[in-house]
């Protein structure tokens, strides 16, 4: 049925069965739904009376045009419904004990629970917390055992969303958090229980334990209080930048962490460490023991016991003692006085002033001013025992240490070491750090030792080797430690020099001389200005001297044999030779040897004269003056005058004077001989001509042209080594000459008989 209602008023007793009923366009009521806008009420609807223009259905359903209310009538105590849908904006007085079911969704802060009882059935692991959601608990009770199972469903929804608890929370029983960091935004926090627990369950077997907060005094820092897991010392910090709870440890060597100021009424310890430089107003009648900084006493000091003056000196009623010795036997006597920072002992025998201590002065100016007398140290009796005396301290050891070797008794002076004292010529070490050691000790003899850098422990030996030595003779051995001679020098290495050096202009070397004379020696010395060396024979020569003489000799097999003279009487070198003659005799052969093309020379000088040369220039024997070669030997055997390139056994260029010329012509020497012919008509082709020489050394000459010669009768001209026409052999131009004057005298031979 559609449409509107009769208008006249409905028995409520009777049944009417409506198939549809609209009430506007949101509200539709049938026989099996009930529907509100675009939602579905109920799917069963069980009435006994519909009243219009409001339907009622039963006594707990009221449907009109604009909404339906669900009553408190018991005739439908329970809504059966396969789902419900809409955002709850509309609920009011909701029981929620009687929710029940797996899906509790979107629960807002205006749904008033307030005067109701959560059951925790209603949140089992199915529920979804969406964003923003709310548990409004204000004035309720949770009971039961509230749990949010670890699923993934859940777990990705607290991550993700804001999930937040309104008003008071009371849990009735165990809370266990899992996670990093818990947050309280809170303006006060009380713990009922007396200990609060630090590192339970943690990983970290033995980290820092404490309590840290951050503050800003114009930069974000932190303070706290904790236990340093690395000395087991309890701290109190401030001005830390790190976050503390980013390690498992304070990281104390960070630059901004810093031990805080802590004050306190009463600090009591079994023991008390630092300087103490920080500390005021200490009761000195509270001090029982430790060492008390000179600064920090009062004018006066009452001393009621003993009073310890560093390590070795000690004031007490009954005496006063320094080290072993005691100085005065009690304090009241007149002849002790102590008075700013000046204390005198006896009648000024002894006066400690300003950290100095004097015997026999009262104004000590160094750490021990003894006056009018010795020190006497040591711990031997006997001249043969080694003993330690002084020692330069150090800190670690001692540097400089004074003592006496064990076994001569001699004066010790150390760098890094000590005498051994059971142990001749040994040596400890004096001070563990690395330092080069080294030592002298003196007797009969003096020795000096030295040793490379070395890290020795304390009373360890050390090795150290002698280097120089003065023998009670006076000899002086450097490497040698029984030198033989004035100056015995011995090294092991493969190169050994000895070297003197000077940094100003001047001669450098070394005199020799007999008895201090300035006439009887020898100098070897180096001159820098010139670069020059020089070898002095300081003995005074003239003409005729038999003393002065140089030699130079060497051992062959035993004997020393001279090599070489330089004679006192002149100058005379001989080398061979002990009685040289000439300026230079020499026994046996001379061999001078030269690197360069032009070879050695050999220079023959005359005062005002041209020199001549010798030299060996590139093989070839030449002799020269002025820069120019007027005799020149080939290696061929050939030899050049006025021409450096000999061509045959004797090459002149120029005119050669001469008594007697004989050229070899003996049938000894000659094979292939054959008569001449046609001599005249090749005599007669030759043409004589007159000419000047191009280099000027001729005018006028008559001769032949040796190309033209070349043409006619080639055995007779000379070509060069190059296998240039050069010269021709006038000489054997007689032969043909001869022949031709035959020739023309039996032609007139032949005519005269006619």
């Amino acid at each position: 049925m559609a449409g509107k209602l009769p208008g006249r008023a409905l028995d409520p007793t009777t049944t009417i069965t409506i198939n549809n009923i609209s009430f506007g366009d949101n509200v539709a009521v049938n026989s099996s739904v009930i529907v509100l806008g675009n939602s579905t009420v109920n799917t069963v609807v069980n009435s006994t009376a519909v009243v219009t223009p409001s339907v009622n259905v039963g006594s707990n359903v009221f449907v009109n045009t604009s909404t339906i209310h669900l009553g408190n009538s018991t005739v439908n105590t329970v809504i059966h419904t396969t789902g419900f849908t809409g955002n709850g904006a509309g609920l009011h007085g909701v029981n929620a004990a009687a929710l029940e079911g797996n899906s509790v969704t979107n629960i807002l802060t205006s749904a008033n629970t307030a005067a109701n009882t959560l059951a925790a059935a209603a949140f089992t692991n199915a529920v979804s917390f969406a964003n923003n959601t709310f548990l409004p608990l204000a004035g309720g009770t949770l009971t039961g055992a509230l749990t949010i199972n670890a699923t993934a469903n859940v777990v990705a929804n607290l991550a993700a969303n804001n999930v937040t608890f309104r008003g008071d929370v009371q849990i009735d029983g165990n809370l266990v958090v899992s996670g990093t960091s818990v947050t309280l935004n809170v303006a006060s926090l009380a713990v009922e229980d007396n200990m609060i627990y630090l590192n339970n369950g943690s990983q970290v077997s033995h980290p820092d334990l404490g309590i840290a907060g951050n503050y800003n005094d114009g930069s974000y820092k932190h303070a706290g209080f904790f236990r340093d897991a690395t000395d087991g010392v309890w701290k109190v910090f401030d001005g830390y930048t790190p976050e503390p709870d980013a390690s498992a440890f304070i990281d104390t060597s960070n630059a901004s962490f810093r031990i805080a100021h802590f004050t306190a009424n009463v600090i009591t310890g079994a023991s008390f460490s630092g300087n103490g430089v920080a500390l005021t107003s200490i009761n000195a009648s509270s001090i029982s023991s430790g060492t008390l900084d000179t600064a920090r006493l009062p004018a006066t000091v009452n001393v009621s016991t003993a009073l310890n003056v560093g390590a070795n000196v000690n004031l007490s009623t009954t005496g006063i003692s320094i080290g072993n010795v005691v100085v005065n036997s009690s304090l009241t006597s007149t002849s002790f006085a102590v008075g700013g920072n000046t204390a005198t002992f006896g009648t000024a025998a002894y006066v400690v002033a300003n950290g100095n201590v004097g015997i026999n002065t009262s104004s000590p100016s160094t750490k021990l001013h003894v006056r009018t007398g010795y020190i006497t140290a040591g711990d031997q009796t006997s001249t043969t025992g080694g003993s330690k005396i002084l020692a330069g301290d150090y800190g670690d050891g001692a540097l400089a240490t004074v003592g006496s070797e064990y076994s001569t008794g001699a004066m010790f002076l150390g760098y890094g070491v000590w005498p051994n004292t059971t142990t001749a010529a040994a040596f400890t070490s004096s001070t563990g750090a690395a330092v080069e050691r080294g030592a002298y000790v003196s007797a009969g003899d003096h020795r000096w030792y030295t040793g490379g850098g070395q890290t020795v422990a304390i009373g360890s030996a050390v090795t150290i080797t002698e280097k120089v030595r003065i023998a009670a003779n006076g000899n002086v051995g450097i490497g040698n430690s029984a030198p033989a001679d004035i100056l015995s020098v011995h090294s092991s290495s493969a190169d050994s020099y000895i070297r003197m050096n000077s940094s100003n202009v001047g001669n450098t070397g070394i005199k020799i001389s007999y008895s201090g004379s300035s006439t009887h020696g020898m100098d070897i010395f180096y001159y820098p200005n010139n670069a020059q060396c020089y070898f002095d024979s300081k003995y005074q020569v003239n003409a005729g001297t038999v003393y002065g003489d140089i030699y130079f000799r060497q051992n062959v097999a035993g004997t020393m044999t001279t090599r070489m003279t330089i004679k006192g009487d002149g100058g005379n070198v001989g080398i061979g030779n002990t009685s040289p003659g000439q300026k230079l005799t020499v026994s046996g052969s001379i061999q001078l040897i030269d690197g360069n093309a032009d070879g050695p020379q050999v220079i023959l000088s005359s005062a005002g004269y041209t020199d001549w040369n010798i030299d060996n220039f590139s093989g070839q024997l030449r002799m020269y003056a002025g820069g120019t070669s007027y005799f020149n030997l080939a290696a061929n055997g050939n030899l050049g005058i006025g021409t450096g390139s000999p061509s045959t056994k004797l090459d002149v260029s120029g005119t050669i004077t001469c008594t007697t010329l004989t050229e070899t012509s003996s049938i000894i020497f000659k094979e292939n001989v054959n008569p001449i012919i046609n001599a005249l008509d090749n005599i007669t082709k030759l043409v004589g001509v007159t000419y000047d020489r191009k280099d000027g050394s001729a005018k006028q000459k008559a001769g032949l042209i040796a190309e033209d010669v070349e043409q006619v009768l080639p055995n007779v001209v000379q070509k060069d080594r190059d296998g240039n026409t050069y010269g021709i052999h006038y000489t054997n131009l007689i032969a043909y000459l001869v022949e031709s004057i035959k020739e023309l005298k039996a032609e007139i031979d032949i005519l005269k008989s006619k």
